[in-house]
C-alpha cells in the first residue's frame, strides 16, 4: 500500500495527471515509492504498507483514483 500526496501535495488539476505518470511507472518498473511521512501506520491496520524506502513489487495492482473540488462557504 502507497501514497504519493504526502509527496506531491495537492496539485488542484494536475493531481490526476502525476498520480497516473507515477502509477504507469509503478507498473512497469515494478518500484512501488514509499508513503512519505508516514511513521508507523495505525495499530490493527492489516495492509502492507512501504514506508521509509521504495519496494520491489512481485506484482502490482493499481488503483488511481482522482478528483478536485472546491468548498465554498457562506459568511
Amino acid at each position: 500500500m502507497s501514497g504519493v500526496k504526502g509527496a506531491i501535495g495537492h496539485a488542484m488539476a494536475a493531481a490526476g495527471a502525476l498520480e497516473a505518470i507515477v502509477a504507469a511507472y509503478t507498473c512497469s518498473s515494478g518500484i512501488v515509492p514509499p508513503t512519505v511521512n508516514l511513521i508507523e501506520p495505525d495499530e490493527g491496520c492489516e495492509l502492507d504498507h512501504v514506508i521509509g524506502e521504495p519496494r520491489q513489487a512481485k506484482r502490482t495492482t493499481m488503483l488511481s483514483v482522482s478528483f478536485a473540488g472546491r468548498t465554498e462557504r457562506g459568511g
